[in-house]
This record gives structure tokens, C-alpha cells and sequence, in this order.
């Protein structure tokens, strides 16, 4: 008997053209799934990378407090020497000065006897007072009055040109502090060479709980003692590309009010 003759359009598909289609599906489906992890590992360096860039901004924030405190002090009052108990006398609560150190006063209301902008001797320090002198070991001057408007301390002993006795040296010392617990240091390590201060700190990733290198590398400007170069880079402690840098300067503020 005779069959009819199926038109093309009531034909299926042919071997080959299943094959191709099927091809083409796969194709298309391990190109997305490529992109898909593509995508999952941009997302996840993003999320690293954000991660790192806020350990850093943190110790960045600390770093400055650090550079807007270290050399300056507020005067609490400077006596007169007709006061009995604290003839002449200036009074900065845990003052941190020497007899023989250099500081000069910043402000308004200062005591008669004494000038703003001028560097003086400190003799006769205790922990909370000390008087001040024209020159090394010198007689103290006589305050003549009480200070009577805000004052601050500058340190000026670190006011000098050398990289290595400086404003930024001096800062570069107090964050780097290993014996200080509440800076969390891991570990220091300094390089007499090229005068530099390498300053290690383990993260955790709340992410991940992947573990991290922050490393802080302090340098003071051969140029400018008061600038103080700061280098960050974080890498995995298990190795491989850093997932963060960053450079900045930082400028002590107690630099600013150095003498010319």
C-alpha cells in the first residue's frame, strides 16, 4: 500500500539537527556557568578589597589621632610667684617633660614673665609641673601673674631637620610601640638601612574567616623631618596578590608650630 508523503512541515528532527541543538544548549550553558564564576570571584576580590580598604582606614584614623596629640599639651594654669604652693610654676596634668627639654606656648592669656612663640628650657619637672628657663639648666623665670586665657604645650625638642630625631620620627616610635598590648601589633621589624619601620597586624576576614597580613610601613622624610611616609599593603597569610594598597603622608601637628 502506498504511504502518503509527509509534507516538511510534519516531518521531526532530523539526527543532526538534534545533535546541533544540543550543541548549542551546552555551549551556551558552560559559557554562563563561566560567567556566573566569573562573577563570583569579582564579587568575592570586591568584597576582600572593601574588606582591607576598612583595616586600613581604621588604622589610618588611629595613625592621625596619634599625629594631632603626640608633642602638644593643654595648659591646665601657670602660677605666679606669689602663689605658695606652685611659685612660677606651669601645670599640664602628665606633661612627659624633662628638665633640659625645649617647649614653647601657643594661645591667649599667657602668665607675665613669659611669651607665646618662644622656645624655653623646662627645669625643676615633676609629673604634673615644671618651670621654664631662658637656657639649659638656667635659673626659672618668675612668673609675675597667673595665665588667664587656653594655652597649649609644644614640645619643640623634636623641631629639628634630621629624619631620625624628628617630629615624624617620633611618631613613627609611638605607633610602633610593641610593648604597647592595645595596638594589637603582631609583629615589627625595623631596617637601619633605609630607615624604615615595618609594622605587621593578623585580620580576620568576617566574610570568609580568611586570615590576613596588614602591613604598615613607616618611613620620615630624608627631606622633611615632619613628614612621615606611610605605606599599607594587605596580602593573605597563605600567600598570593595583595587584595589592597595604599600611600599616604601624615604631618605630626605639634611639626607645624616648629620654629623656621
Amino acid at each position: 500500500m502506498h504511504k502518503p508523503k509527509l509534507l516538511k512541515s510534519e516531518q521531526g528532527l532530523t539526527m543532526i539537527e538534534v545533535l546541533f541543538a544540543i550543541l548549542i544548549t551546552t555551549i551556551f550553558l558552560t559559557v554562563a556557568m563561566q560567567m556566573m564564576a566569573v562573577a563570583a570571584i569579582f564579587k568575592a576580590r570586591a568584597q576582600q578589597n572593601a574588606e582591607a580598604t576598612t583595616w586600613i582606614q581604621k588604622d589610618l584614623e588611629s595613625l592621625r589621632f596619634e599625629a594631632s596629640q603626640i608633642g602638644l599639651k593643654n595648659v591646665d594654669s601657670m602660677k605666679s610667684s606669689a602663689d605658695a604652693t606652685n611659685s612660677s610654676q606651669i601645670l599640664i596634668s602628665n606633661h612627659g617633660l624633662s628638665d633640659g627639654d625645649k617647649v614653647m606656648f601657643m594661645g591667649s592669656g599667657i602668665a607675665e614673665g613669659l611669651s607665646t612663640n618662644k622656645v624655653y628650657y623646662v627645669v625643676s619637672a615633676n609629673t604634673n609641673t615644671f618651670k621654664v628657663s631662658e637656657s639649659s639648666g638656667g635659673s626659672a623665670i618668675t612668673l609675675t601673674s597667673n595665665s588667664t586665657g587656653d594655652l597649649i604645650s609644644v614640645a619643640t625638642t623634636k623641631c629639628t631637620s634630621s629624619a631620625t630625631t624628628g617630629y615624624a620620627d617620633g611618631l613613627r616610635d609611638l605607633i610602633n610601640d610593641s610593648t604597647n598590648a592595645s595596638l594589637n601589633i603582631y609583629s615589627t621589624a625595623f631596617n637601619a638601612s633605609d630607615n624604615t619601620t615595618t609594622t605587621t597586624f593578623r585580620k580576620e576576614s568576617s566574610l570568609t574567616k580568611q586570615q590576613f597580613d596588614l602591613v604598615r610601613t613607616n618611613e620620615p622624610d630624608s627631606n622633611d623631618s615632619k613628614v612621615l611616609k606611610v605605606t599599607y599593603k594587605v596580602t593573605p597569610i597563605s600567600g598570593g596578590k595583595s587584595v589592597a594598597d595604599f600611600y599616604t603622608e601624615v604631618i605630626p601637628n605639634a611639626a607645624l608650630y616648629c620654629p623656621n
